[in-house]
C-alpha cells in the first residue's frame, strides 16, 4: 500500500489510530498468495507481477510453471529483512496524479517495451 500524505489515513498513521503492513509483511502475504495461487484448476494462464519500491524487489512469473522460482526469490527476501527495522511505502515528495509521476510515463505502463 502506497500512502500520500494527502491521503487521510496518512494522518491517522501519524496519530497512531492506524498502523499499515510494512514491506516485509506485505512480502510475506505475496508468498502465500503465490504458494495458494492454481490458474491450472482454472483453466487461466497468467502473467503475475509483483514489485515493491520501497526494498527494491520484483517478483514476476507464470504460475504454475515458475512458482518455485517465485517463492524462492521471495524467501530469500524475507530472510534478508527479518529483524530488520520496518520498512513502509510512503510517497514522497509532491505527486498530483499518481498514474503520471515518472517522465509522463503511466505508472502501468512504465514496465512496456515502446516501439
Amino acid at each position: 500500500m502506497f500512502l500520500h500524505k494527502e491521503v487521510p489515513l496518512y494522518q491517522d498513521i501519524r496519530q497512531g489510530t492506524f498502523v499499515p503492513a510494512d514491506e516485509l509483511e506485505t512480502i510475506r502475504e505475496e508468498y502465500h498468495l503465490i504458494e495458494r495461487i492454481a490458474p491450472e484448476k482454472a483453466g487461466a494462464n497468467i502473467l503475475y507481477d509483483g514489485f515493491h519500491d520501497f526494498i527494491h524487489v520484483r517478483v514476476r512469473g507464470h504460475p504454475p510453471g515458475d512458482k518455485e522460482k517465485m517463492l524462492a526469490k521471495l524467501n530469500g527476501i524475507i530472510q534478508e529483512y527479518e529483524g530488520k527495522e520496518p520498512v513502509y511505502s510512503f510517497v514522497q515528495g509532491e505527486c498530483p496524479d499518481l498514474e503520471y509521476c515518472d517522465d509522463g510515463k503511466a505508472v502501468w505502463d512504465m514496465d512496456r517495451k515502446t516501439s
